[in-house]
């Protein structure tokens, strides 16, 4: 045990050392949060302390009631739906309501319909095909649903909407906060890759796993102290983000830590696994963290971390299905209350991550460390 510490110790002086992991796994990620944080502002942050009306940055929505709501209903809702940042326009009928959105009157991104008795209700919503924010529309409006579930004590079991199976979400998803937590991903994805080729690429370059295999100690103690080194760098990045993200741009995640810690292991355990797989097969630890710098860049672009798939042609879309950034962004998103996503889908993504990387793992760290001894 004290060799595996010494080992681990070893590992975590050597990553703060190396600018290269420091500029890929913390500055990278920090630098596109302060672009995006920036572009898009603090938008609504669900405080209505901290922002006057005059000073947020209101998304115009499309409303419609049908007979039967009072307006003390109507009242109710405007104040909930001032949490979201939203700003509410009445249409008389859902017809208008509809060609308003398509048109996009008076600002109108989306809209809301509130139809049938108040006592069974039902809320359609409005969105323009064209709009390349729906993703985020709907998860707003699913996030209202629950608020209203919830604050509304009678409708609990009688606000008849189709929502994607997911916890309660005590924070409303903003802009901002649906962009920063996906980017709070690419730090998992860059130290994961990064990590494999940094520990048994580069110390195979200069002979130390040669002398640490001459002596007693078994490859695996070598190989898991530096897994271990990686969680604790990560998660060192991760909350460095969380705060930037908190200080600077005021974006109240909604925190749930079962998903979020499922999510935070087995996404960097695969993709560990991925840049292992790079290093066996390139052999050269600068060529493997070329491609894999290379494959991350591009290919986020597609996952919807920077922006919505809605604005991809159709064709990209279907390809960001078979791309593993897509299920780690909507799992960050998910855990964090800026998206819903079926638990099906949560739980069945996370655990393929962490079934890959415990197998393929040790099976790369054996490989490489068999070509040493020979």
């Amino acid at each position: 045990m004290k060799t595996f510490w010494n080992m681990f110790l070893a590992f975590f002086y050597n990553r703060f050392r190396d600018f290269g992991s420091l500029f890929w796994n913390l500055a990278f990620p920090l630098m596109f949060m302060f672009i995006f944080g920036l572009a898009f502002g603090t938008g609504s942050t669900g405080d209505s302390t901290t922002a006057s009306s005059t000073e947020r940055n209101w998304t115009h929505v499309g409303v419609y009631f049908s007979e039967g709501f009072s307006e003390d209903f109507k009242d109710r809702l405007a104040d909930l739906v001032e949490d979201y940042g939203l700003k509410l326009f009445e249409t008389p009928s859902e017809g208008e309501l509809e060609t308003g959105v398509i048109r996009g009157s008076s600002g109108v991104r989306y809209g809301i319909a509130f139809t049938g008795d108040p006592k069974a209700m039902g809320l359609t919503a409005y969105l323009s095909a064209g709009n390349q924010n729906n993703a985020m529309y709907q998860s707003t409006v699913n996030s209202l649903a629950q608020d209203l579930r919830t604050k509304e004590a009678n409708f609990r079991e009688i606000l008849n909407v189709e929502v994607i199976e997911a916890e309660i979400y005590e924070k409303p998803v903003t802009t901002v906060g649906y962009i920063l937590s996906g980017i709070l991903s690419i730090s998992i994805t860059f130290s994961g890759l990064s990590a494999l080729i940094i520990s048994l690429g580069h110390f195979r370059k200069r002979k130390i796993i040669r002398r640490f295999l001459a002596t007693p100690l078994k490859g695996s103690t070598f190989l898991y102290a530096d897994i271990l080194n990686n969680y604790i760098f990560s998660f060192i990045s991760l909350c460095i983000l969380f705060l930037v993200s908190a200080g600077a741009f005021r974006i109240r995640f909604t925190i749930h830590l079962p998903y979020l810690a499922l999510t935070f292991v087995s996404s960097l355990l695969f993709m560990m696994a991925l840049g292992g797989f790079f290093l066996v097969l390139l052999r050269s630890p600068k060529a493997a963290m070329n491609v894999s710098n290379l494959f991350s860049n591009v290919l986020i672009f597609f996952s919807g971390v920077y922006f919505p798939l809605e604005v991809l042609p159709e064709w990209l879309r279907s390809l960001a299905f078979y791309l593993p950034m897509t299920y780690v962004a909507r799992s960050m998103r998910f855990s964090l209350g800026q998206d819903f996503i079926p638990l099906s889908e949560f739980y069945t993504s996370n655990l393929i991550f962490l079934a890959i990387g415990l197998i393929t793992i040790p099976l790369f760290g054996y490989f490489i460390f068999k070509r040493e001894q020979e």
